[in-house]
């Protein structure tokens, strides 16, 4: 019996290797495939990993006997490489060590010294490898294998780069220990499963000044490297850097409309036309208005090298709630209660942070307080969030604390120093309460968006025009609601957001129209965000998808 199952899965394991058929999903031993003689329509068949019976008869069925011989054959080569590969498995090799042993330094970041450490030597002996004839490799050994792993991936990404139609890029620039790097990483849709592929294609120092011409030739030289150019990346996604910003400004093309780009062979339908002809006039006038894109377009010796640019959307939203609410804050009416207020909350974080304090807090509470980061917004917004949830033991707390600080009996000098260093203000009042409340609820579609903004795994192009349309719905409404302290805050928040994303609110701009056609072609979305936006607007993106899928 068990020969018998070893069989059938060695059958299912053939016919579903990518040859014939590709697992498109599998639920248990339930499995959707795809086969790949139909190419390209996409044609699925439902079975099971112990049965091949389904898809034996579609191959039969759709594409004869022949089709049904070659399955037999490549099935006898695919048992006796089967043989071979369990033949193999059975005895380590040096090959398969070292490569692990590879993967092993690349992936933990540990430094490469460690392999000649005496006790992670007599680990690996311990394990009998002398027996198969392993030996460890040196440290420079290792990192010459770690090089040429290097040069193997970068030629497999080369490779499957190569069969997509299109890319986009994201890059950006940091610094760590002194030294600055140059990171470039690469996403695409694998047209066989629609899903998106990322791989790191560069982690390069860049030295010297982080001029705007460092950053294009040094992307210019990854770009080479990979085969990419500013026809087939859609896009290259930075922070707001200017440097970042004025390098795709001179070496960068621009993100054309589809409206308004010519498309040879094929001629407009006369809705579109008219549409076009009515919205023409308004863009030209604003683009004649800026004397930096006329200077632009008239530097034509500057080589257009570089794809177009994209600011990130969780960076500039991150602007929205730092750089533009400055002011606002810093200034009366609200600068006053706000650095009260604060005030107090930082000194709870600084608590949080020493071991008395911190254990303190732990008692009253149940559990520490979170400080916020310096680089990102929305920790503050969850920290401050924190602190109004334990308003009901705000005044024990307090109390608490104050036993860790020195009275007035102590020596005046001392408490001073301590006092003026680190010491507790009186705590959080009512009116200070009713202050972190309203910034809150100010702030509250920001660090939604944000949080939408900045995922991983399940954040596209197509989320971010539903997402802008309903924070600035969400704004508004804030904006006319009875706020005592934080109205001017409301204001500056729904001006920033519209400034700083004025061109994606405007269907008729490229980046307007290109984020929206990806919100109306996303299935969660399609056109049920038309209503943030007028009719006529919503008529170009409906011509726009037309005259793209021409």
């Amino acid at each position: 019996m068990e020969a018998d199952s070893e069989a059938t899965a060695s059958l299912s394991l053939a016919i579903l290797d990518g040859l014939f058929f590709e697992v498109f999903s599998q639920d248990g031993e339930q499995i959707v495939a795809t086969c790949q003689k139909c190419l390209p329509q996409n044609i699925k068949i439902k079975g099971t990993r112990n049965s091949t019976s389904n898809f034996l008869s579609h191959l039969k069925r759709k594409h004869g006997a022949s089709a049904v011989e070659e399955y037999k054959e490549h099935l006898e080569v695919f048992k006796t490489a089967n043989k071979k590969t369990k033949s193999q498995n059975t005895k380590p090799t040096q090959l398969n060590f070292t490569g692990n042993l590879v993967k092993f330094f690349s992936s933990s970041l540990i430094p490469l010294n460690a392999v000649e450490d005496e006790n992670f030597i007599s680990m690996l002996k311990g394990l009998n490898i002398q027996d198969y004839g392993i030996n460890v490799p040196s440290r420079r050994s290792l990192c010459r294998l770690i090089a040429n792993q290097y040069k193997f991936e970068a030629e497999n990404v080369r490779g499957v780069l190569k069969e997509v139609k299109y890319v986009c890029t994201t890059t950006d620039v940091w610094s760590s220990r002194t030294r600055s790097f140059l990171g470039v990483t690469v996403h695409w849709i694998d047209y066989k499963t629609y899903e998106r592929r990322s791989r790191a294609i560069a982690c390069r120092r860049l030295c010297g000044v982080h001029s705007y011409d460092a950053i294009a030739e040094k992307l210019n030289s990854i770009h080479a490297q990979f085969d990419l150019n500013e026809r087939k990346i859609v896009a290259t996604v930075t922070d707001n850097g200017s440097n970042f910003v004025k390098a795709f400004k001179h070496f960068g093309v621009e993100m054309e409309s589809l409206s308004t780009g010519n498309e040879s062979g094929n001629q407009k339908n006369d809705e579109y036309a008219e549409i076009e002809m009515l919205e023409d006039s308004g863009v030209d006038k604003k683009d004649c208005d800026n004397d930096d894109e006329l200077e632009l377009h008239e530097e034509i010796d500057v080589p257009k090298n570089l794809p177009a640019h994209l600011r990130c959307a969780a960076h500039t939203l991150n602007l929205c709630a730092t750089s533009d609410i400055k002011q606002i804050i810093e200034n009366p009416p609200i600068n006053g209660i706000h650095r009260r207020a604060l005030a107090k909350c930082n000194q709870l974080w600084k608590c949080s942070q020493r071991p008395k304090t911190a254990e303190k807090i732990k008692q009253v509470l149940g559990h520490q307080l979170s400080k916020p980061g310096i680089t990102r917004w929305n920790s503050l917004y969850d920290a401050i969030k924190q602190i109004i949830s334990i308003e009901d033991k705000n005044a024990i707390l307090f109390q608490e604390l104050g036993k860790h600080y020195p009275r007035l009996s102590y020596k005046f000098i001392l408490f001073i120093i301590i006092f003026l260093s680190s010491g507790l203000p009186d705590c959080i009042s009512d009116v200070d309460f009713t202050y972190l409340k309203e910034f809150i609820k100010c702030s509250s579609p920001i660090a939604e968006a944000l949080d939408i903004l900045q995922g991983e795994s399940f954040m596209y192009f197509g989320i971010l025009m539903p997402c802008l349309m309903s924070l600035r719905k969400k704004l508004r409404r804030i904006e006319q609601s009875e706020l005592k302290y934080c109205k001017k805050l409301a204001t500056s928040y729904l001006l920033s957001v519209e400034n700083r994303f004025e061109e994606y609110f405007d269907a008729k701009t490229p980046k307007g129209e290109f984020a929206s056609i990806a919100a109306l072609s996303y299935p969660r979305f399609k056109n049920k965000w038309f209503s943030c936006i007028d009719s006529q607007e919503q008529a170009i993106v409906i011509c726009a998808v037309k005259h793209k899928m021409r």
